[in-house]
């Protein structure tokens, strides 16, 4: 798995001790004890409207297919921000 840290860390330890005092093994090390973050790509989908009758809309999620049935004036996006698959949500098909 790949090792994430902040940039303004490094650029922070090039700033406090200056590139030619330091040694490119002494830089490394410096760099190699910053602590990591553990880092999960986002998974973008949409909720689109399927049916719209008298008494609610029924929308899907673009990347599983899951469906959900909110009544009238409800926000899709403010009941269901996230799909159970993960997806972090916006409306396509518009939020009713």
């Amino acid at each position: 798995m790949a090792e994430y840290i902040k940039r303004r860390s490094v650029h922070s330890i090039i700033e406090q001790t200056g590139t030619l005092t330091f040694t490119r093994s002494k830089m490394h090390k410096q760099v190699d004890s910053l602590p990591t973050t553990d880092v999960v790509p986002v998974i973008r989908g949409s909720w689109n409207l399927l049916r719209h009758d008298r008494f609610s809309d029924v929308f899907q999620c673009s990347e599983c297919g899951r469906k959900v049935s909110l009544t009238h004036g409800r926000d899709v996006l403010e009941q269901f921000p996230y799909c159970h698959c993960g997806a972090k949500m916006s409306a396509e098909g518009g939020s009713i």
